[in-house]
């Protein structure tokens, strides 16, 4: 038997074991990402590709990234358009010859692969001494992220359930074309079209028969129009007609046009063999010569059809002077304000709950909190009323610390006595005004600790508003996150339409806008609503569907697997009393 001594060849291969380990778990850690990585040496051949790297790109490790295997390989285009990046505009040669890329888009399009959209970031990698190692980049695949954006986009200047534009792009267009005709020989008419009686269909035939009349309507007004004019609806059942290149100082085409309008509004509406039947009022209003903006050429034209409708429904009035004292009446914000500051000051403001329930299980997971007022009447105010009367008089912060408050006690009341400490969310909205609040913070905080509710229960709601200017908010928003509180998005998709604050800001909770709901039955609309949950869901946040009010919106949203919902098919908003009742006697749950 001979014996040999490997003692110092064992020694010698323990740093090369340790380093293929080593490299073995990065590669593993590498092909765990949802980002594709990229890296090559100095020469340009590629000396890491992970999993998401090869499936986007084709290339692997071995590969050279230069302008002639590049261009042989395959083609990488521009977003948006046909045209080929040029191949010193490739993002790993722009890394590679020093330049920053963030967020550089291309669209890679391998053969035999489908086309997608991806995010480039990407620096250079150079040693201590400044000598080129290479260079990496990552690549997020944006594809269905920009798809959906196009669509909310879209969605964000038109007004659901008609589809027509909104006031946005209303005010849009019409500044456009005041700032063209301005001092010519043409005009710029507006026409405010508001439908008499329409409120007794909602009443009558139920909300969902009142969209299909709205949308009827939005169609008969498109089919009236000229294809210059833009047709728009502003809320409710308020319509506006905006018509570029009148002639100036004949008020006659305008009024041709409101009067066929009223005829085509006058028709009955056909929903399920009944016959609706409603006319409209129009008020007319015309730039001429006056320096006028979007907001006070409508201001006209509703100033006009109040004075049509005073003289009867289905009428057609021209603006005048006279007719601005109708919609510049004393408001009744002042009546508001006092009662406001009344309801604040005594703590007699009403707190609603709206329950938001597992549409899997039926169990009720939480609730959101509503403020509520009534008048000296006893006559609620709509809550879009003092809400915003709140904010013009600088009581939403007063407003919203009073709503946390009495909700994060009521809650936790809850957790203990009837839910036995089990997990049970509250939802209370926060208005961008809140967030420019120094004292918002501590207000927070200090309702939590009053309260004794565990900070992970609490989601401060944030319209999409919020972030269309983020940078502003960072530092606050940051700060209550550290409280251990969750951020939800309201009503997502009714606004600002860009989704990477999504990933950037950690957002924990996104509530899909009741529009979309109302629209489940449009192919289209179902369609970006899966890819919406589908969406929310890869990046691991739950989805809460808003304003469901039938079975079919409940069937389908359980079928596109969003996993919350609220509304009054589930349940409506009531009183603390009426929900913590529902709550002991386990009746917050739907079939």
């Amino acid at each position: 038997m001979t014996v040999r001594n490997v003692t110092p060849a064992a020694r010698s291969s323990e740093p090369r074991q340790t380093l293929l380990k080593q490299a073995a778990l990065a590669e593993a850690l590498m092909d765990g990402l949802d980002v594709g990585i990229m890296a090559c040496d100095e020469h340009g051949r590629l000396s890491l590709v992970n999993r998401v790297g090869r499936d986007l790109h084709g290339f692997d490790v071995g590969d050279t990234i230069e302008p002639g295997a590049m261009a042989d390989s395959f083609v990488v285009y521009r977003p948006g358009s046909r045209e080929r990046v040029p191949a010193d505009e490739l993002p790993l040669l722009r890394a590679l010859n020093g330049e920053v890329v963030d967020g550089q888009e291309v669209v890679l399009a391998p053969p035999g692969r489908p086309r997608r959209l991806v995010s480039c970031t990407g620096r250079r990698i150079q040693d201590e001494d400044g000598a080129v190692l290479g260079a990496v980049i990552g690549l997020r695949d944006v594809t269905s992220q920009r798809a959906i954006e196009a669509v909310l986009s879209a969605r964000a200047e038109r007004e659901a359930p008609a589809g027509l534009p909104n006031r946005v792009l209303l005010d849009r267009r019409t500044d456009l074309r005041l700032g063209e005709d301005a001092g010519g020989s043409r005009s710029v008419a507006l026409l405010f079209v508001d439908l008499d009686g329409f409120t007794s269909v909602n009443d009558t035939h139920g909300h969902a028969v009142g969209n299909h009349v709205l949308r009827q309507a939005a169609r008969r007004l498109d089919d009236v129009v000229r294809a210059t004019d833009t047709s728009a609806r502003l809320g409710g059942d308020s319509f506006a007609v905006m018509c570029p290149d009148m002639p100036a100082g004949d008020p006659t085409h305008a009024e041709r046009l409101a009067t066929r309008i009223a005829g085509e509004l006058g028709r009955p509406f056909y929903i399920t063999g009944a016959a609706v039947q409603l006319s409209a009022s129009i008020g007319i209003a015309h730039s001429r010569d006056e320096d006028l903006d979007a907001e006070e050429l409508v201001a006209r034209a509703e100033a006009a059809m109040l004075t049509a409708k005073q003289t009867g429904a289905g009428q057609i009035a021209t603006y005048s002077p006279t007719a601005t004292a109708l919609v510049r009446r004393p408001p009744a914000a002042a009546r508001i304000e006092r009662l406001l500051r009344t309801a604040i000051e005594d703590g007699s403001l009403d707190v609603h709950y709206q329950p938001v329930v597992n549409l899997s299980s039926g169990a009720t997971v939480g609730v959101e909190a509503l403020a509520r007022l009534t008048d000296d009447e006893g006559t609620a105010v709509a809550p879009t009323t003092f809400v915003q009367v709140a904010e013009q008089c600088g009581l939403v912060g007063a407003l919203g610390e009073q709503v946390l408050r009495r909700a994060a006690i009521q809650v936790a009341q809850w957790k203990r006595q009837l839910l036995r400490e089990q997990e049970f969310g509250l939802g209370v909205n926060l208005s961008v005004h809140q967030l420019s609040d120094p004292g918002l913070f501590t207000s927070v905080e200090r309702a939590l600790d009053e309260a004794a509710l565990d900070p992970e229960a609490l989601v401060l709601e944030l319209t999409e508003s919020v972030f269309s200017d983020i940078e502003q908010h960072t530092d606050v928003l940051r700060e209550l996150q550290r409280l251990g509180l969750k951020l939800g998005i309201d009503d997502f998709g009714s606004g600002y339409s860009s989704l990477s604050y999504l990933r950037r800001f950690d957002v924990d909770i996104l509530k899909v806008d009741q529009t979309f709901v109302a629209d489940l039955d449009d192919k289209r609309d179902r369609q970006v609503t899966g890819a919406i949950v589908r969406m929310a869901h890869g990046l691991g946040m739950p989805v809460i569907a808003e304003g469901i009010e039938t079975p079919q919106q409940l069937a389908a949203l359980r079928e596109l697997g969003c996993q919350l919902g609220q509304g009054n098919l589930l349940a409506p908003a009531a009183s603390a009393a009426t929900i913590g009742d529902l709550i002991a006697r386990r009746r917050l749950i739907v079939s």
